[in-house]
């Protein structure tokens, strides 16, 4: 799996180098850390930006949309990655349900590897349209706090399949425990 660790760019910037990457994927898949230069939220393709700001009103924050569906994600307290997964990998071409879960089942190696436990949630809960108040079947939520700790949203296309994921974990954005996250991370999606 080809990892690549890009440095903070606008909202903009990093929608369409995931779009890019996409068009461009090779027979390998393809696992991308990013953060984000400045105040951004990012919102569902099948969500409008006057729904966005109507939900952060009073935020200092820039909206961009994402080439995925899903809710609105405030990134100024996320760990962001994207996957690609070639058309020809089983990944690519199962139902999304699948493919969701067996990549949240990755992401709770690799955080249980960082000393967080989390369950993937079964059933829906909640009501709205940001993604961390909203929880669906295969996310991931504290297993303490029942809090959701990571979302993501798919969309395929002829090159295959684009799983955008964010993890909510705002006083570990900056320290080493990113790091390991993404090393853990990259290490349990190869094992799959």
């Amino acid at each position: 799996m080809q990892l690549i660790q890009d440095p903070p760019a606008d909202g903009p910037t990093n929608m369409q180098r995931d779009l890019d990457l996409l068009e461009s994927l090779g027979d390998e898949p393809l696992l991308r850390f990013y953060q984000w230069s400045g105040n951004w939220a990012s919102y569902g393709y099948f969500q409008s930006e006057a729904d966005a700001i109507a939900h952060f009103p009073n935020a200092d924050l820039h909206f961009v949309k994402r080439p995925t569906g899903g809710g609105i994600v405030d990134h100024r307290e996320d760990l962001t990655y994207t996957l690609l997964i070639p058309k020809s990998h089983k990944l690519a071409q199962g139902q999304r349900a699948d493919s969701y879960y067996q990549i949240h089942q990755a992401a709770q190696r690799a955080l249980a590897a960082c000393g967080l436990r989390s369950q993937l949630l079964e059933k829906e809960e909640g009501e709205g349209p940001a993604c961390f108040v909203h929880p669906v079947p295969g996310d991931l939520i504290d297993a303490t706090t029942r809090k959701k700790l990571a979302g993501a949203a798919q969309r395929r296309t002829r090159h295959g399949l684009l799983h955008q994921g964010s993890i909510l974990l705002p006083s570990l954005i900056d320290s080493p425990f990113s790091s390991s996250f993404y090393q853990h991370l990259q290490e349990a999606l190869a094992a799959r």
